[in-house]
């Protein structure tokens, strides 16, 4: 979710800065509302609920704790004990590993289709005097995640 809620935000605002001299370019006036950004903001968050809550649904993960080191010891009854030293956890699904296949892939294709694309739009604002935008520290931001 945080990168949904991240990047829609700087993508609503180069998409809007792309509108606005885009119209310049062709002697319009442009006006791009506010809801035209939350359009992009909601969708993309939405999009990412959507994906999380399916996954959450089909293929929950689960803490699992494994020991790494224990000392062991028999009680009076003979039965073996133990009591754990080092101990490693971690998220998994034992039951089936449909997260690994699918929603993980799913989502890393989102995040780099949306990268490419804000990439491409900065790429094209690219022109735009810094007073009016961050395209190019926008860009830089976008790369980095690349």
């Amino acid at each position: 979710m945080g990168f949904a809620i991240t990047f829609s935000a700087l993508m609503s605002k180069i998409v809007r800065v792309k509108r606005i001299f885009s119209a310049v370019e062709e002697m319009k006036v442009a006006r791009v509302p506010l809801r035209d950004v939350i359009k992009w903001i909601s969708a993309s968050v939405l999009i990412e609920a959507l994906v999380l809550s399916v996954w959450t649904v089909v293929s929950p993960l689960k803490f699992l704790r494994e020991c790494d080191e224990a000392i062991r010891w028999e009680d009076g009854d003979g039965e073996e004990q133990y009591f754990c030293l080092e101990s490693f956890g971690s998220c998994d699904n034992p039951d089936n590993g449909l997260y690994k296949k699918l929603f993980i892939p799913l989502l890393a294709t989102l995040h780099v289709c949306v990268l490419l694309y804000a990439c491409y739009v900065c790429y094209e604002i690219r022109k735009v005097p810094t007073a009016f935008q961050e395209g190019h520290w926008i860009a830089m931001c976008m790369f980095s995640n690349l």
